[in-house]
């Protein structure tokens, strides 16, 4: 409990008054401060790229030129065999994914 104080008496009110820290402005916030640009990553992002890492190192290792395409059956290899020359490079060409290598 407060000690009781006399009302005549209001130097105790004012020494208070004067070490009161709520009327006080606290800059305790730099103006000039701008949070960082790194960001952490939560979870979900975290796996997402690990899988794109994954599946671009499986993508490179099967593209390395040592692969042959599998094929599902031996009919659709035969047709695949039996198309004359340049058959390949027009349908690439009307799919707009025809390569021209020098």
């Amino acid at each position: 409990m407060a000690p009781i104080v006399p009302s005549g008496d209001d130097s105790h009110q004012q020494l208070l008054d004067s070490l009161d820290l709520t009327l006080m402005p606290r800059p305790f916030r730099n103006p000039h401060w701008r949070p960082s640009q790194r960001r952490n990553k939560n979870i979900k992002q975290i796996v997402a790229e690990a899988s794109r890492k994954e599946a671009s190192v499986i993508a490179t290792q099967n593209n390395s030129g040592t692969s042959t395409p599998q094929l599902q059956s031996s009919e659709v290899f035969e047709v695949v065999r039996a198309l004359p020359q340049g058959v390949a490079e027009r349908y690439l060409e009307a799919r707009g994914a025809h390569v021209v290598l020098k």
